[in-house]
């Protein structure tokens, strides 16, 4: 029953130049990578359960075997079944150096993840937005991310922001340009949500860094009328 369950994981095919790029990329071989796509080994071959090597490399952790697949060409911006994309799995890790070097290997940070079924559509931006990701969030503006473009619901980033309470991505985003004027989520504006933020008692709002992030805000919103 294992080996039937490690088939499943890493797939049958996916050899070439005598290596399989299953193992090389659970081994963390970069130079077993580098062999197998000079022998014009597929780098976005799937596995039985959809996913690519470089996918099979993020979520594993692997990152010498991340690296060396996106330097020889595997493609981040690849959808996969279930609407899984290397860039937007990027986007939620807690660590910055996924992201990057996807991005600097011609990641879209504006790719829509189109499919059906769950996780919901959107961009790498939504992702790292919906999940606080601060450091990924200044990565994908940096590279060129529509921070104003709706999620699934409707719902510019700026107006998620304020709902989850990240102000200081409020913050950025306002810094960077968003369009809050004309904001809107559930039909109400992003200054209705921020007024109603302002009003609310309790011991997260009362927390010192929070009132300095509410008061950041208000003083640039108070400067750009």
């Amino acid at each position: 029953m294992l080996g039937l369950v490690n088939v499943f994981m890493i797939g049958c095919g996916g050899s070439a130049g005598g290596v399989n790029i299953w193992d090389a990329v659970e081994q963390n071989d970069a130079a077993a990578i580098k062999t197998y796509s000079n022998a014009g080994g597929d780098l976005d071959i799937r596995n039985f359960g959809g996913e690519t090597p470089l996918f099979l490399a993020l979520s594993s952790k692997h990152f010498e075997s991340y690296k060396a697949l996106l330097k020889c060409g595997a493609d981040p911006n690849f959808i996969m079944s279930k609407q899984r994309v290397v860039t937007h799995w990027a986007a939620i890790e807690d660590d910055p150096k996924w992201l990057k070097l996807a991005l600097e290997h011609e990641a879209d940070p504006n790719l829509v993840n189109i499919g059906s079924g769950s996780p919901f559509e959107g961009t790498p931006f939504h992702f790292a937005i919906t999940n606080s990701h601060i450091d990924n969030i200044k990565l994908l503006i940096q590279y060129g991310a529509d921070i104003n473009k709706p999620d699934h619901l409707d719902c510019p980033p700026v107006t998620v922001a304020t709902l989850q309470n990240d102000y200081e991505v409020v913050l950025l985003l306002l810094e960077s340009g968003a369009d809050y004027q004309n904001a809107l989520c559930g039909g109400r504006p992003f200054q209705e949500i921020m007024d109603e933020r302002y009003l609310i008692k309790n011991k997260y709002f009362e927390r010192p860094e929070v009132q300095q992030q509410l008061k950041a805000i208000q003083k640039w919103m108070d400067e750009h009328k």
